[in-house]
């Protein structure tokens, strides 16, 4: 409730340092009673997932694409969500989106090796991890997300279940 408030009304009171860093890294620590010093704004931009099932042919960057478009066309209608064409390189594919004039966000996604993992790589804000982080959720057949800053993944380090 905390993260998705409109009129900074709800504060935490609570001293728990977990919940005070990750508020911190969502940009929330002035919504804290007691904030940890040294703690700002972490942009948590790669997730990796696994599908749930192995046999799923959707499972291939256009065809995520446009799953992740329409999710946000579905339940984010106010906010005119447009998308550039599908680019495709070698082992991964990007197109970008916009919901507000042309600020385009590049968006990446790519298989993980020859595994059934999956990475999604963005170039926006937390919002742009929170949509992301929403549609997985909410889309049955992926499990075990997975979310890195960027220089986290390319140095094969820690992650967490959420992207805040």
């Amino acid at each position: 409730m905390l993260r998705t408030q409109e009129l900074d009304c709800i504060r935490y009171r609570g001293t728990d340092e977990r919940t005070l860093r990750r508020l911190g890294e969502a940009g929330d620590a002035h919504q804290c009673d007691h904030p940890l010093s040294g703690v700002g704004l972490v942009l948590r931009n790669v997730v990796t997932f696994v599908r749930t099932d192995a046999r799923d042919v959707r499972l291939d960057a256009p065809h995520l694409f446009e799953e992740f478009s329409d999710y946000l066309k579905g339940r984010y209608s106010h906010l005119k969500v447009r998308t550039k064409p599908i680019e495709f390189r070698e082992r991964e594919a990007s197109y970008a989106l916009a919901w507000f004039e042309d600020h385009f966000h590049p968006i990446t996604i790519r298989s993980v090796d020859d595994s059934d993992r999956w990475l999604i790589l963005h170039r926006g804000n937390l919002g742009l991890s929170e949509f992301l982080d929403d549609w997985l959720r909410s889309a049955e057949r992926f499990t075990d997300l997975r979310w890195y800053t960027e220089n986290a993944w390319q140095h094969s380090e820690g992650w967490q279940s959420r992207p805040w």
